[in-house]
């Protein structure tokens, strides 16, 4: 608020205050204004008697409102006075609280932006945090997609080679079987054997090949 513009429209409000209406007052005091002769008309003379009727009607005016009016006056200038003192009052204690309400606010201001830029700082934390998160857990199930993988491998070698090694030990006895037969029938037709005979042998042998698969 402009002070010095509140100051001057006080003022002008306390003169203009100070004018009183004809109806009250029509002359100023004697003792506080001089009086201006009246002005004179083009077409009649002012009479002696006249002006002196209304010299002593001042007087008489004077006499009966004077102390009055300057006392109404003395009173408006006071009330003036005090007008303007309780609005320069009113004028500095709302610059004042204006200027409270500015660094109020503006404190509350820097306040919530540094909480804006503290959250934003942690939400950056926590992003970067999960982020490096999802990369661990992904390289772990890598690593363990690829040892599945390798273990998946060894175990399908080593079911591979138990296999071939199982064939390759059965083709074997199955060939030394085929050879004890062979000779058992060579030994048989030479030594004319007997059926008693040729079924023990054959017994025996249904034996050791059951033995073998069970080893």
């Amino acid at each position: 608020m402009n002070t010095k513009t509140t100051k001057s429209s006080s003022k002008k409000i306390a003169k203009s205050s100070r004018d009183i209406p004809d109806t009250i007052l029509d002359t100023e005091a004697p003792d506080t204004k001089a009086k201006e002769p009246p002005p004179e008309q083009p077409s009649q003379a002012v009479q002696p008697d006249e002006v002196q009727a209304e010299s002593q009607l001042s007087a008489i005016r004077d006499l009966l409102y004077g102390a009055q009016v300057r006392q109404i006056n003395l009173d408006i200038d006071t009330l003036a006075e005090k007008m303007n003192d309780r609005m320069q009052q009113l004028s500095d204690k709302l610059e004042q609280s204006i200027q409270e309400l500015n660094s109020t606010f503006s404190a509350k201001l820097d306040d919530l932006g540094k909480h804006l830029e503290s959250l934003n700082k942690q939400r950056c934390q926590r992003e970067d945090d999960l982020s490096a998160d999802i990369d661990d857990l992904r390289n772990k199930l890598n690593e363990a997609h690829q040892e599945s993988e390798q273990a998946d491998r060894a175990l399908h070698d080593e079911l591979q080679a138990e296999a071939d090694r199982l064939t390759r030990e059965m083709a074997r006895q199955h060939s030394q079987a085929m050879a004890e037969l062979k000779k058992s029938s060579q030994e048989l037709s030479s030594n004319k054997a007997d059926r008693k005979t040729l079924a023990n042998l054959l017994a025996s042998m249904a034996d050791n090949l059951t033995t073998d698969k069970v080893g």
